[in-house]
C-alpha cells in the first residue's frame, strides 16, 4: 500500500511541465463555480485515467480542449446519475421529518426540513456506495466511449471485487478525508485559500492515479476493451 501511495504522490510531479499542468489545474479547480471549468477538469482526470491504464509514465498534457469538455461532460453525467440515489435518501429523509414535526402538537418551526438521524446514516452509506462504484464505472466509460457503458457494472465485476480495488478506494477516502482537514486549516488564512484549489487539483491527480493502477493491474492495460495507446501529449 505505502508503494501505491508514494507513486501515486510523485505523479503529478512527472515530466517538465508539471508546475505549469498544476497551475492550469488549480486555476480550473478555482473557477470550477463557472461549470465549464469544472468540466473541464473532470474531462482531464477522465483522459489522465486513460494514460495511466494505457501505461504512460507523465500525467497527460492540457490540450485538445473540445475533448477534454465533451470528456467531462460524459464523466459528470455518470457521477450525476450515481449519486441521484444518496441524494434521493437526502430529499426523503427531509420530508418525513417535515411530515413527522408537523404532526406533532407544538412542534418548533426551526424543526422544518431538518433531515433525519436515520435519513442522514442512510445518505451517508449510499453516498460511499457511489463513490465505491464511481471510478470503475467512469472506467468502463472511457475504455468503451459512451455513456451508457458507464453503467455496465458487470464488465468490472472483476476489479469491483479486488482487494487491489479496494485498497485504491481505501487510499482514495483517506486522501478525501486528509484534503478536507487541511483545506479547513489553509481556508483560515488568506494565502492558505489561495492554495486550496491547487491541492486540490494535485490530490484529484493522484486519486486517479491511484485507480487507474488498480484497474491496470486486474484487468491489464485494455482489460478487454481499451483499444489503442493513449494519445500522444503535445500540449502543456
Amino acid at each position: 500500500m505505502l508503494n501505491v501511495l508514494n507513486e501515486a504522490l510523485g505523479y503529478p510531479t512527472e515530466g517538465e511541465s508539471w508546475m505549469k499542468r498544476l497551475l492550469i489545474g488549480g486555476v480550473l479547480v478555482f473557477l470550477g463555480v463557472l461549470i465549464v471549468p469544472a468540466l473541464l477538469v473532470y474531462g482531464y482526470l477522465v483522459r489522465e485515467l486513460r494514460y495511466v491504464i494505457s501505461g504512460e509514465a507523465e500525467p497527460p498534457a492540457f490540450n485538445d480542449w473540445g475533448e477534454l469538455l465533451v470528456d467531462g461532460v460524459k464523466g459528470f453525467v455518470v457521477v450525476l446519475v450515481y449519486l441521484i440515489v444518496p441524494l434521493a435518501i437526502l430529499g426523503l429523509s427531509g420530508g418525513f421529518r417535515l411530515f413527522g414535526s408537523t404532526m406533532a402538537p407544538g412542534s418548533p418551526g426551526i424543526t422544518v426540513g431538518q433531515t433525519s438521524p436515520f435519513g442522514m446514516a442512510l445518505f451517508g452509506i449510499a453516498s460511499l456506495v457511489a463513490y465505491y462504484l464511481v471510478p470503475a464505472a467512469v472506467a468502463n466509460l472511457l475504455v468503451n466511449g459512451s455513456v451508457s457503458s458507464g453503467f455496465r457494472l458487470g464488465y468490472l465485476s472483476e476489479l469491483l471485487t479486488s482487494g487491489t480495488y479496494v485498497t485504491a478506494w481505501l487510499l482514495a477516502l483517506a486522501a478525501s478525508l486528509v484534503l478536507g482537514a487541511v483545506t479547513a486549516v489553509l481556508n483560515a488564512t488568506v494565502v492558505g485559500a489561495v492554495l486550496v484549489p491547487f491541492l486540490s487539483f494535485y490530490v484529484l491527480v493522484a486519486v486517479s492515479h491511484v485507480f487507474g493502477e488498480a484497474y491496470r493491474e486486474v484487468l491489464g492495460p485494455g482489460g478487454g476493451y481499451l483499444a489503442g495507446p493513449a494519445p500522444e501529449s503535445t500540449g502543456v
